[in-house]
């Protein structure tokens, strides 16, 4: 639990949505954490990721992903499957539908996030929707190197 003081004018933006919302103050503020804590950090804590490959970003999922891969997405903990078929890579999401995944804006994602370091989809809304999914595969590619 935490205190938190709030200027007049947010607190009354917040309980009128609230009521119209039919929602708690906690869950929307903590709603609002989760939407937009990552796009703070972003802000604040810019930072170079140094990794060097020896392929593009995609040729590398493209080939840890000829068993499906089970990640989850940061923010939400949306769990997903990513999966290549026939040189191809794809995602499923947590409803079951596939989407193929784009080796241009896959590669674009990935020199972006080396730039940046940033955990926040929001920041690669110009190259892509899907950063979400190449967040967490970039994250494991970090943390378990193995696997890639």
């Amino acid at each position: 639990m935490i205190a938190v003081t709030l200027p007049k004018e947010l607190l009354k933006q917040l309980d009128k949505v609230a009521k119209d919302t039919d929602k708690s103050r906690s869950y929307l503020i903590r709603e609002s954490l989760y939407r937009f804590l990552d796009e703070l950090e972003n802000e604040y804590m810019k930072r170079e990721v140094e990794i060097e490959l020896n392929t593009s970003f995609y040729e590398l999922l493209l080939n840890a992903c000829k068993e499906p891969l089970e990640l989850a997405t940061e923010a939400r903990q949306a769990p997903f499957t990513m999966f290549s078929d026939e040189g191809k890579l794809y995602v499923r999401n947590s409803k079951g539908k596939v989407r193929p995944l784009d080796e241009k804006p896959a590669n674009e994602f990935f020199e972006m996030y080396k730039a940046t370091g940033s955990t926040s989809p929001v920041t690669y809304r110009e190259v892509t929707f899907n950063a979400s999914y190449y967040l967490a595969a970039a994250r494991e590619l970090l943390v378990n190197k193995s696997t890639f």
